[in-house]
């Protein structure tokens, strides 16, 4: 198996907030991400797009993390851990 793109975008309400500061608007979000290097892209894509991040709190525990594995267009199967 070869990887032949790999792509990141925040999920859910960070979804949300990126979209609405793309038509302008404001977007505040509030909620908590480990202090892990998936927390930290994930508090870097939100800023570099706008994205009021100062209500995220930095906790212990792991960030959540979901992959999907697609091939020729379709999705395989989607890891979450």
């Amino acid at each position: 198996m070869s990887i032949d793109k790999k792509t990141y975008s925040a999920g859910g309400a960070s979804n949300v907030a990126t979209n609405i500061t793309s038509l302008g608007g404001s977007a505040y979000l509030i909620g908590t991400i480990g202090s892990d290097e998936s927390g930290l892209k994930l508090i870097q894509e939100l800023n570099k797009k706008g994205v009021n991040t100062e209500g995220i709190i930095k906790t212990n525990n792991k960030t959540i993390v979901k992959e999907r594995i697609f091939s020729q267009d379709q999705q395989l199967i989607r890891l979450d851990h």
